[in-house]
């Protein structure tokens, strides 16, 4: 009997700690803002946008010296006063220095209750620099060189100029115009490669893989040499530099 009583209060004092509220992690919402605006870039080199906190939407537009931006701001908090808080810290920093124009989000919330989509709309004929994004990069209508580096995901359309990309988490996806003594570089860490091209495009071409396939259709090569994971040639009269590598992933190249 005493040791019944015993088991019985050990069980009591059990559950009394586990209730406890004070220990408790509190429930976390998810609250959104929304913010938009423009911004003058004058003529600079280049424009440099960079997001820690999210994925990153470019499009170019005819435009001059102009352009526009939009935040979508998600927040985990335990309530909307907390929420409040947190996203008046978000905001947008846009300021020239001697050599470029910077866009760029900050805010002094850690990373892991936060999640910012940054679109931006800008001239399509001043070179583009996006860099230091937490998500997926979409590009497109740009008619300057584009650099892409330390990012996810890469999705580069409708561009008519050169373009050099590096991705570490994510795939990298291109439909180019190249000029004729244009380049286009792509490096992945361990994604696939998918490269859209005129039929009419002239420049030499070079595609490795460590571990995948290259493949290549719609497109007549010259000097063409073919070996597991790895495909050399020209195209047309091989002006400009197409250079496709990744580490474990497979390569595609299409003519259209």
């Amino acid at each position: 009997m005493r040791r019944s009583i015993a088991i019985l209060a050990i069980l009591w004092a059990l559950s009394g700690c586990s209730g406890d509220d004070s220990t408790t992690s509190p429930q976390l919402s998810r609250f959104n803002q929304r913010s938009n605006g423009d911004f003058v870039t004058g003529h600079p080199r280049a424009i440099v946008i960079s997001n820690p906190y999210g994925a990153i939407i470019v499009d170019g537009q005819n435009l001059d010296t102009t352009g526009t931006w939009f935040l979508d701001t998600w927040v985990l908090a335990a309530s909307q006063e907390s929420a409040s808080e947190q996203l008046s810290s978000v905001h947008l920093r846009c300021e020239p220095t001697d050599t470029a124009y910077h866009i760029r989000v900050e805010a002094s919330v850690g990373m892991t209750r936060l999640d910012v989509l940054l679109s931006v709309t800008l001239p399509q004929k001043i070179p583009c620099v996006v860099t230091s994004v937490h998500g997926e990069t979409t590009v497109s209508g740009l008619h300057a060189e584009f650099v892409g580096k330390a990012m996810g995901a890469v999705h580069l359309s409708s561009h008519s100029a050169s373009c050099d990309i590096s991705s570490v988490g994510g795939p990298i996806e291109i439909q180019i115009e190249l000029p004729d003594s244009g380049y286009c570089f792509a490096q992945a860490a361990t994604a696939d490669i998918s490269l859209k091209i005129p039929t009419t495009t002239s420049a030499t071409l070079s595609a490795i893989t460590s571990a995948g396939a290259v493949s290549c259709s719609g497109l007549q090569l010259s000097g063409q040499t073919a070996q597991p994971g790895m495909l050399t040639g020209s195209i047309g009269e091989g002006r400009g530099r197409i250079v496709l590598a990744t580490g474990s992933g497979n390569i595609s190249i299409r003519g259209f």
